[in-house]
């Protein structure tokens, strides 16, 4: 996976890491593209963290955004690691 610029990023609301250098903290975040209705302009649009204060998660401005990456995948564990006397098994 390598950084990607931000044109190229999916406009779907899938969620991928986003990179913000004039940040003051928190210069890669995870957030997704926010329509606020069906169909509205690029100009209406922005980043959206998953997660922020009281539950609801971050606007950030698009021009804030310069590139993107995919979310890694999640480790893979063995069923020796998964909580639980003899793990969880995948069906």
């Amino acid at each position: 996976m390598e950084w990607q610029t931000i044109e190229t990023a999916p406009r779907n609301g899938t969620s991928v890491l986003i990179y913000m250098p004039e940040a003051a903290r928190k210069k890669v975040q995870e957030a997704f593209w926010a329509m606020p209705w069906e169909g509205a302009p690029d100009d209406q649009c922005y980043w959206m963290t998953p997660i922020g204060p009281a539950g609801r998660g971050y606007m950030i401005l698009p021009v804030a955004v310069t590139h993107w990456m995919p979310l890694p995948a999640p480790p893979l564990l063995d069923n020796a690691q998964l909580p639980g006397p003899e793990g969880v098994r995948a069906v």
